[in-house]
């Protein structure tokens, strides 16, 4: 069995929103919450543009967040590493509406050995600044915080494990174009916690769930971002 491309576009596409000209968050757990980053940026990606007939957004002049390193944009290494704070752009009543992230520099680097998706992301900036053989070994010592589960780094703590950090590797091996014996393990994952019939997922067919354990696949949410970084993964 492999990762059904088509169905998690289509998931991706049916959580667009023209109104906002961005995508719901997650179509059970929060609807009414949008992103530009990180949702807008892996929605893009995995759809190669925006959905038919949608008009881009206009990017908040923000600090750029680290998943834009994924398009292949290069910046300043505490960038990349630095912890992400919620900014809230536009509310409604009390209820934050439009958010988006931006890079804290003013607070402690995260450590690369000890968060997964920090250490994906360093080795595709690596990649982006020309580091090849920093960026390969960057990765192998990333592989490290694999459990032969998942991703059993800081951020997971007591929690289930997350989907997009398996994503997120495959997605690093691919950009430096390396076959790593960790590859196949994570794209099953990512097959594993795609949802199909499943109940308590109504309208999240060809989603992704954010979560998982080693008995559970379904121990989350689907969302835009965790599906889009898994499209990307498997494309």
């Amino acid at each position: 069995m492999s990762f059904n491309l088509s169905a998690a576009r289509a998931y991706l596409s049916s959580q667009y929103d023209p109104a906002t000209g961005l995508f719901h968050e997650a179509p059970n757990a929060a609807p009414d919450s949008y992103w530009f980053y990180n949702d807008l940026q892996a929605a893009q990606l995995a759809l190669g543009g925006m959905p038919t007939g949608a008009v881009d957004v206009t990017w908040p002049n923000l600090p750029p967040p680290r998943i834009r390193v994924l398009s292949g944009d290069v910046f300043k290494d505490n960038t990349v590493i630095a912890p992400n704070y919620t900014i809230i752009l536009s509310t409604k009543g009390s209820s934050p509406v439009i958010k988006t992230e931006t890079p804290n520099l003013s607070a402690n680097p995260l450590d690369v050995t000890q968060y997964a998706d920090i250490a994906f992301y360093n080795v595709v900036h690596l990649f982006n600044q020309g580091q090849y053989a920093n960026a390969r070994t960057a990765l192998i010592a990333a592989e490290n915080m694999w459990d032969n589960v998942g991703w059993n780094d800081v951020g997971k703590g007591t929690g289930p494990y997350e989907t997009y950090k398996c994503a997120l590797y495959l997605i690093a091996c691919k950009r430096l174009g390396v076959s790593r014996p960790l590859m196949t393990a994570n794209q099953a994952v990512l097959v594993r916690c795609q949802v199909f019939n499943r109940a308590g997922f109504a309208n999240q067919e060809g989603g992704v769930s954010t979560n998982y354990t080693a008995t559970n696949p379904y121990a989350g949410d689907t969302n835009v971002e965790t599906t889009g970084d898994c499209v990307v993964a498997s494309s």
